[in-house]
């Protein structure tokens, strides 16, 4: 009765573990895709201080580019 009784629990735990895999795998791959859809949009944000470097010399170049235009205007 024992035996029966322990085939019984391990037919029952193996029944458990497929229908576990099955609901929770599906779950756990859209889980994954959106974790790595995030992951590609937090990237670009590593760039951030070679960004934040390019903008300024951007800026002191249109600062010196607009007091060229003012000296310009002056001697006219």
């Amino acid at each position: 009765m024992d035996v029966k009784l322990a085939e019984t629990k391990r037919d029952i735990m193996q029944g458990v573990a497929v229908l576990m895999d099955e609901h929770f795998e599906k779950k756990f791959n859209l889980l994954a895709e959106g974790h790595e859809m995030l992951r590609e949009k937090l990237e670009p944000l590593d760039e951030l201080p070679l960004l934040d470097t390019r903008v300024s010399a951007l800026e002191a170049a249109v600062r010196k580019l607009n007091r060229d235009v003012a000296q310009l205007k002056k001697a006219q």
